[in-house]
């Protein structure tokens, strides 16, 4: 029992500090310790403002604490950043004594309250709230100073102790625009001097690269603007007055918008913008004396996130749809999520055939796939002639596909069946039942199949029965407008056969270049290619994935099981991965040593990772890598894949390229996965997964890793082996060797 409430306590207490970092990481987007420790002692240039400042983010996540709040906004510092400011620029504009601890406290009451209310108001159009707690307490708290005789202001302002460090502004000849963008870094937490801003910027370009550009495009922009319309520069390092720009350029250029060229190009256009909102907002203020601060930013990024948010789309601007709080890992994870994503909401739908067919005619065919049927497929099988029959072609029995299986391409219910129509004769065409004998299948969600030229009695379902995928419906035939056998198959959006077709991808299929039509013989050399998420095209030869089922199981990690895997050589080292499945039914690893999770996905016919967070130099992490895209098939080809930069690169040509990445990617990570037999002969079901992972500097390999996964029908997954080099980071890592191999057993 004491050593649960140690437990819990300790886990309390890394919460709670964890919280106040990121609270001061906050005002610059992001979650960094570092970045949060050099702003929390940048804060304390003048000890009075840092204590208030740290009090106010103390204060404020207690409260939040003691009043139930997520407990993910209280680590992330989203109650604490408004909290930060407030603190700031109290302890900045008043000495502080009795009342003033009064007035503070009252103010983050009232703070705590708006930032619930701002969350909820503005969170169901899926808006942040920004600075307005802040702003608003503030003028209520300065409102409301003016009649209280003991809270007096403190004047003049005492000196930024920050300014000393030696001599800083003397020893180098800084030019004035520099000077100017560091003072306004160390303003935004009110130590306007150049010490602190230069602590800020080391901090803000350890943690991020394009962050860092992003505040220096904006300010450089600000300041050029300012000069050009005869504006006074030095109004930007004012407290708050120049961060507008900076928090600006990093919020829609790089942390609610994809970092890109468009993101870039939008804070240009905006910048101009901005200036004119915040004199406006400063004149209509003025008379009541209350400073605008932030409220510029704030009120032009909403704005601007709900045009964004209400327009369909606009090209080359991405909002970010998963929060990294770090543009590189958005960035680079977008570019190799996004095309792996796109289609995990589809149906999977499957080829509605067995074995090798070739595509007669594709979308859209010169021949019957024109207008609002042209998204649709011929189905015929060929020789390797590339011829459609035996023969002499004149009886339908000499066509290859003439009464072959017809399967249902997915799940659903038959809601149309037409078994009236005679075959016809070879060269022979019933225009006047012009799809023959067709099926149509729902496959809810309000997706139809047909299938269509079917022979005559050869259906083996009936009206409203439910059919499984790969369940035989029927027999190819000749029926209907068709010259000689055929299958057509086409997706709509309704139930009626004959209705308008739609352009829909197959989930998985095998396809290599198939003979023409005019009896070229295909290259016998010719190797299958997976395709994912793609329509077959006219003269390709296509069939389906078919799974191996040892393979299948293998891999099938079920919520509630854990893979242990325990180290040759070292019988202490034991990893325990439990699988669960969170509110979204995503299945997941998670390693509680390490504190790292893997998502995964088990399709059927392939196993693949699309997501990792945690430690790099984990095994699960090494596991990610290996895991990233495994047929379950009987396909021996290599699958290819390209991995997010963050997963494995070095660190040197990683900032180069996060300097430059929202205008050139030239740093890549390539995947490769392929399976091999362990008995050749196939009468053992087993195999070895050999994976390659590399990281590539242009066209130069700079990175390079190396996994194996064993697997058989009888022990399932049974070894991980990692070859390769040592910085992949592992640990504990054994000197003797490079290679690590992990005994695995799946419970």
């Amino acid at each position: 029992m004491n050593l649960a409430k140690a437990s819990l306590l300790k886990a309390t207490l890394r919460s709670g500090y964890e919280g106040v970092l990121n609270s001061y990481a906050q005002l610059f987007f992001a979650l960094n310790p570092l970045l949060g420790f050099i702003a929390l002692g940048v804060s304390f240039g003048q000890w009075a403002w840092g204590l208030s400042g740290l009090g106010s983010v103390i204060m404020v996540q207690i409260l939040a604490a003691l009043t139930s709040q997520d407990k993910g906004f209280q680590r992330e510092g989203m109650f604490g950043f408004n909290a930060l400011l407030l603190g700031l620029a109290m302890a900045q504009r008043y000495e502080i004594t009795a009342a003033w601890f009064l007035l503070q406290g009252s103010g983050l009451l009232l703070l705590m309250g708006l930032t619930v209310w701002w969350n909820h108001a503005l969170g169901k159009y899926r808006l942040p709230y920004l600075t307005f707690p802040f702003l608003v307490t503030y003028w209520v708290l300065i409102a409301g100073a003016g009649f209280m005789g003991s809270v007096t202001l403190r004047y003049p302002l005492p000196p930024n102790e920050l300014t000393y460090l030696p001599a800083l502004e003397t020893v180098f000849a800084w030019p004035t625009p520099v000077v100017s963008f560091f003072k306004t870094l160390g303003s935004i937490y009110f130590q306007n001097s150049l010490g602190a801003g230069l602590l800020l910027a080391f901090a803000l370009l350890v943690h991020s690269r394009i962050s860092f550009v992003l505040a220096v495009l904006g300010y450089g922009l600000a300041y050029g603007i300012f000069g050009w319309v005869g504006a006074s520069t030095a109004h930007l390092t004012d407290y708050l007055v120049g961060s507008n720009f900076i928090f600006m350029a990093i919020a829609l250029g790089g942390f609610y918008m994809v970092p890109s060229r468009t993101s870039m190009g939008l804070v240009v256009l905006l910048t101009p913008l901005l200036m004119v909102m915040m004199f406006a907002l400063q004149g209509w203020l003025a008379p009541w004396h209350l400073p605008p601060f932030t409220l510029a930013f704030s009120v032009l990024t909403i704005l601007v996130l709900f045009f964004v948010q209400s327009s369909s789309r606009i090209p080359g601007l991405l909002p970010v749809q998963i929060q990294y709080y770090a543009p590189e890992k958005t960035l680079y994870k977008s570019l190799v999520q996004s095309p792996r994503l796109a289609h995990q909401h589809r149906s999977r739908l499957q080829l509605p055939v067995w074995g090798s067919w070739s595509i007669s005619q594709g979308y859209q065919g010169l021949h019957t796939h024109l207008g609002r049927w042209a998204n649709a497929l011929d189905f015929v099988i060929r020789d390797e002639e590339g011829r459609t029959h035996r023969g002499d072609g004149s009886k339908l029995e000499d066509y290859y596909c003439y009464n072959k299986p017809v399967i249902a391409p997915l799940d659903g219910y038959v809601v149309a069946l037409t078994n009236h129509v005679a075959d016809n004769p070879v060269g022979g065409m019933d225009l006047d039942k012009n799809w023959g004998n067709s099926l149509v299948l729902h496959h809810l969600n309000g997706l139809y199949t047909q299938l269509s030229h079917l022979r005559q009695d050869s259906f083996q379902v009936v009206m409203g029965q439910w059919v499984h995928q790969g369940q035989v419906l029927a027999a190819c035939g000749n029926s209907g407008r068709s010259p000689e056998p055929h299958l057509h198959f086409q997706v709509q959006s309704s139930p009626e056969v004959g209705a308008p077709t739609l352009a829909y991808p197959l989930a998985h299929y095998l396809a290599k270049e198939a003979p023409s039509a005019q009896g070229h013989p295909a290259r016998s050399d010719t190797a299958l290619v997976w395709k994912q998420w793609s329509v077959p095209q006219e003269g390709e030869e296509v069939r389906n994935v078919d799974p191996l089922e040892w393979l299948s199981k293998a891999m099938a990690f079920k919520p509630g099981q854990t893979l242990r895997l325990q180290e040759e050589g070292k019988p202490e080292h034991i990893l325990d991965w439990k699988v669960y499945t969170d509110a979204y039914n995503r299945t997941y690893l998670h390693c509680s040593q390490s504190q790292s999770t893997l998502w995964f996905v088990h399709d059927g016919v392939m196993f693949w990772a699309y997501d990792f967070e945690g430690s790099r130099t984990s095994v699960l992490h090494a596991f990610y890598l290996t895991v990233y895209r495994l047929s379950l098939s009987a396909f021996v080809g290599e699958m290819e894949d390209r991995l997010p930069l963050t997963d494995f690169s070095r660190p040197l040509p990683r900032w180069i390229q996060d300097l430059l990445a929202p205008w050139w990617i030239f740093y890549s990570v390539r995947y490769g996965s392929q399976l091999r037999y362990s008995d050749p002969t196939g009468l053992l079901e087993g195999g070895v997964y050999s994976v390659s992972v590399r990281s590539l500097w242009g066209w130069k390999a700079v990175r390079e890793a190396k996994f194996q996964l064993h697997a058989d029908a009888m022990s399932g997954l049974n070894r991980f082996v990692l070859e390769g080099e040592k910085p992949l980071g592992l640990r504990p890592w054994s000197s003797a060797s490079n290679s690590r191999t992990f005994r695995c057993v799946l419970s």
